[in-house]
């Protein structure tokens, strides 16, 4: 009995034992995980994004002006046979007005005073001769450099005057004085020369050019001036050039 009570025991502690080996363990809890984003490549807009309000003025790109102007004095010289001989070398003044048409062509409007003072009494008569002429000329930049020689040639007319050199004359009957004119005329003229201008800034320049004005005036103006048919002048001038 003893030894059937001992073998009881014996199996259930082993039993028991088993049990315990095999009993099944509490899982734990699981830490949360955050993958990492995936990268997305940024790609840029294929629209001009929408302007949030007008340009300010500073920040405009100023649009140049096809138009220029110049400015210029000078001498003009007589180069037909009676005009050398009866009249000195004139005072010479030139305004123009030119536009763009490109870098190195522009179309001019040109306005010019010379004034010759009579060096021989007995061919003038004490007369002075009064040129003003106004031109359409074309102009050509050879080059588009800074620094360029330029020609040009046009048609104008010319208003021609002999007026009197004894000063002014009183007028009883208008009570004023007035320089005497014995003879004017308009004709037409026909002018051509060349140049160069320096560039001095963004839009101004400097210039010296010579030219020869042809003058046609007829054979009886040409008479009372004591000039010629036609007068050939020469003005020379140095200038400023506005726009450029």
């Amino acid at each position: 009995m003893i030894f059937l009570t001992t073998i009881f025991l014996l199996v259930a502690g082993v039993a028991f034992g088993k049990g315990e080996l095999t009993q099944t363990p509490t899982p734990s809890a699981t830490p949360n995980f955050t993958p990492w984003p995936t990268k997305t490549p940024l790609v840029a807009p294929t629209w001009a994004p929408e302007s949030a309000g007008p340009v300010p003025e500073k920040m405009k790109v100023k649009k140049p002006s096809p138009w220029m102007s110049s400015m210029g004095l000078g001498a003009a010289f007589p180069m037909s046979r009676n005009l050398n001989e009866a009249y000195g070398a004139a005072f010479e003044a030139g305004l123009g007005t030119g536009l763009k048409v490109d870098s190195q062509l522009s179309l001019w409007m040109n306005l010019n005073l010379a004034l010759f003072n009579s060096r021989s009494v007995s061919l003038t008569g004490e007369n002075n001769y009064n040129l003003i002429a106004a031109d359409f000329a074309v102009r050509f930049r050879i080059l588009s450099s800074d620094i360029s020689p330029y020609l040009f040639a046009g048609p104008g007319v010319a208003y021609n005057e002999n007026r009197s050199s004894g000063g002014a004359v009183y007028d009883p009957a208008t009570g004023s004085y007035y320089i005497p004119v014995n003879s004017y005329e308009i004709d037409l003229i026909a002018e051509g020369g060349l140049g160069f201008d320096i560039r001095l800034g963004s839009e101004i320049a400097t210039y010296l050019q010579a030219k020869l004005t042809y003058d046609f005036t007829s054979e009886h103006f040409a008479g009372d001036a004591h000039n010629d048919s036609p007068v050939i002048v020469m003005p020379l001038e140095i200038g400023i050039l506005f726009g450029i």
